[in-house]
């Protein structure tokens, strides 16, 4: 007497050698086992899952306990008795496999890391496997659903709904392997069903693939802009806050005043930004108070480009507020001295912390100082000003 467990394996894979007469025959017309997609071995089932679609594409083999106890609990239950008879089918275009917790504590049933491990290295199709709390009642909605909407590399572990704990195998070319064998099974013949379908997987795949990675790409270039773009927000407001100050001084009646109002804001005039578009700053931020108020800005500073290319990824913003104010200290340091008033000059600089900077190689004749923030220079722009207007 056979094994029942086995005989039922047997039965869910359909693995009959012989033709649709019934006679023996050494080429198999109406099974391979390269059709074979998904096997789960449950506490009370066994599925199987075609690739090829049709009204058998899944079949359940329900499994009655009281003879499958019997079995499990004999003291003849040899060796793995199921891995021997997937051995034998060379499932090379299986792509899932999953059992039963329940297995677990009887390996002489099946050992699916023994399995698995035979298949490593192999021109196997497989993808994942793993263990599960797999019961017919618990998992048949589930495992039907997903096999009836599933799409091209769609995992049943991930996708299903099913209480599994699974791996993915390393095997990132799985769709490009289909070992197909027409000198044993006519359904692997080369411009058969089967094989026009791998071959249609492995193109959309392939192209879904494609399509993934520059979504992926484009999310993570969007992603950068985003943070480049929030941090210059954060700079239109500091440099805001100087050009407030410089409206006041263009309204005084002080001719000094009104110069280094002048000086302040043609500090902030810097190079266009290829790339930089406004089109961009909607795309990124959305049409919105936000990209409105830095387009104003960029175009103030005469960064906004017409330029299409693409814009350069940077670590920090586009806007850069280090620059911005040293050319403010040598704007208004200019003012100072055409003006008389080069001791505010040398006190701002004795008075303050000078970081290398253009304005420090310029009025201290080196450039060895520590490096430093846009705050640092605020100070010395406030005091070159009197400290007057608020600017510290």
């Amino acid at each position: 007497m056979g094994s029942y467990i086995g005989g039922k394996l047997r039965e869910a894979l359909g693995s009959q050698k012989y033709d649709s007469s019934g006679k023996s025959s050494s080429v198999i017309r109406d099974w391979t086992p390269n059709n074979i997609r998904v096997l789960i071995v449950g506490l009370d089932f066994i599925y199987m899952l075609s690739h090829l679609r049709g009204h058998s594409a899944g079949k359940f083999v329900p499994l009655e306990a009281e003879k499958l106890e019997e079995e499990l609990m004999s003291p003849y239950y040899g060796s793995p008795k199921l891995n021997t008879i997937l051995n034998k089918r060379v499932l090379s275009c299986l792509e899932e496999i999953y059992v039963s917790n329940f297995y677990l504590r009887v390996p002489s049933v099946i050992n699916l890391e023994s399995y698995i491990n035979g298949l490593k290295g192999k021109n196997s199709r497989l993808r994942a496997y793993g263990y599960g709390e797999l019961s017919l009642q618990g998992s048949q909605m589930a495992i039907s659903s997903w096999a009836c909407g599933n799409t091209v590399g769609s995992l049943l572990a991930k996708d299903g709904g099913l209480n599994l704990s699974w791996k993915m195998v390393d095997n990132p070319e799985w769709y490009k392997h289909y070992y197909l064998r027409p000198e044993y099974y006519l359904k692997d013949k080369p411009n058969g069903n089967l094989a026009i379908h791998f071959k249609k997987v492995e193109k959309e795949y392939a192209l879904n693939q494609s399509k993934d990675k520059a979504r992926s790409e484009s999310d993570s270039l969007k992603e950068s802009y985003e943070r480049s773009l929030r941090l210059d927000l954060e700079s239109v407001d500091y440099i805001g806050s100087l050009l407030s100050v410089a409206m006041r001084m263009k309204s005084s009646s002080n001719e000094f005043d009104k110069k280094c109002s002048d000086a302040i804001r043609k500090s902030i005039k810097v190079q266009e930004v290829q790339g930089l578009t406004v089109d961009l700053v909607r795309s990124v931020l959305g049409d919105n108070r936000d990209s409105r108020r830095l387009c104003e800005a960029y175009s103030l500073m005469g960064m906004l480009s017409m330029d299409k290319t693409k814009l350069r990824v940077t670590e920090g913003g586009y806007i850069n507020l280090f620059n911005v104010m040293d050319n403010m200290c040598l704007g208004v340091a200019d003012v100072c001295i055409s003006n008389g008033m080069s001791d505010s000059v040398k006190m701002s600089i004795s008075m303050n912390k000078v970081p290398k900077s253009k304005f420090r190689t310029r009025f201290l004749k080196d450039n060895k100082g520590e490096g430093g923030t846009a705050d640092d220079l605020k100070l010395v722009l406030g005091d070159m000003l009197g400290g007057f207007y608020g600017v510290v």
